[in-house]
């Protein structure tokens, strides 16, 4: 039986985290990920050396999380042996994977040491990321640029998903819905324990509700297009 890595894809503020560890918790090895963070209690389940990669992958890209590249992203020989040692460092693993919104705007580089990756998708209603990140950094964000690095990552997230479809949920504030999704992505991936996708599912990690605000119509657009492959996702596995 081969080996299987499961990436999780999302923007940031968008249940990246609550999705990393229920996969966590129904059996996928995360290896060792931060489990408690300022603006997370329960961590984000990032694994520090993939964060620290990425970083250095953008820096090189003359790029950053919140100035994405614009195309696929060059990464130097010297970080992909390094992405390359990372992985191996999972050899002995089955089932592993990992989790950094970062991925999104990068992951041509993890194809090419992983052309059988498997995606896990999540989204958020463009509002509510919008005001979490004007939280965390009123000077970085305003409306407008936090809706446009939504669009950015979102984007992708969609392009991906019409490239090969695989797992995508909404990350929602309705704890009943959002557990039954969570359980679901869990058993699509065939992972060991599904039934305990739920038990890292915590409704207070939910700060930002969606509540209704204007967003432009480019966002709503995609916003839209993303709930429908939602709805997709789930008539494949009901």
């Amino acid at each position: 039986m081969r080996n299987r890595t499961v990436v999780v894809l999302g923007m940031h503020r968008s249940g990246t985290s609550c999705l990393a560890g229920s996969l966590q918790s129904a059996g996928l090895h995360l290896g060792k990920v931060h489990t408690r963070n300022p603006y997370n209690l329960k961590g984000n389940r990032e694994n520090p050396e993939i964060m620290a990669l990425h970083e250095r992958v953008l820096a090189d890209n003359n790029a950053s999380w919140d100035a994405p590249p614009p195309g696929s992203a060059t990464w130097p020989d010297d970080l992909a042996r390094r992405r390359d040692e990372i992985v191996a460092g999972y050899g002995g693993v089955p089932l592993w994977g990992f989790k950094d919104p970062r991925t999104l705007v990068l992951l041509e580089g993890w194809r090419e040491a992983l052309p059988r990756l498997e995606p896990a998708g999540i989204f958020r209603h463009p509002a509510a990321v919008a005001r979490s990140l004007i939280a965390r950094d009123r000077r970085r964000f305003d409306w407008s640029s936090a809706l446009g690095l939504w669009r950015v990552y979102n984007q992708r997230l969609l392009l991906e998903f019409e490239r090969k479809p695989f797992p995508l949920i909404e990350f929602v504030n309705m704890p009943a819905r959002l557990a039954e999704s969570l359980v679901r992505v869990c058993a699509a991936l065939d992972l060991p324990h599904p039934e305990c996708a739920d038990d890292f599912f915590d409704a207070q990690l939910q700060k930002q509700a969606p509540e209704e605000a204007e967003v432009d119509d480019k966002s709503a657009a995609l916003y839209a297009r993303l709930r429908e492959y939602e709805k997709e996702f789930k008539r494949s596995f009901p």
